[in-house]
């Protein structure tokens, strides 16, 4: 069993880039990653990913914490953006 509270307690101060190409899916996992980290940020595809990932780093001068992506994906697909993104 989880304990929710001691879960929140540990990733209440992570950032998380979360890309996925179904808007559904993207919207409810995102809704649910609110309620755990401190920030979600939300791309449709590895490029916007990508574009995402930079523009955090230079708003906020470190990068996300965690990167959760889908693999099939329109435009990149997660595998590409991630070797762009290490």
């Amino acid at each position: 069993m989880v304990d929710i509270v001691r879960l929140r307690q540990q990733t209440q101060t992570l950032h998380i880039l979360y890309v996925e190409d179904e808007e559904m899916i993207r919207d409810e996992t995102a809704d649910l990653l609110s309620e755990l980290f401190a920030t979600v940020e939300c791309a449709s595809d590895g490029a916007e990913g990508i574009e995402k990932y930079e523009a955090f780093y230079r708003d906020q001068g470190r990068y996300f914490d965690i990167v959760m992506t889908d693999i099939n994906m329109p435009e990149m697909n997660g595998i590409e953006m991630i070797k762009q993104i290490r």
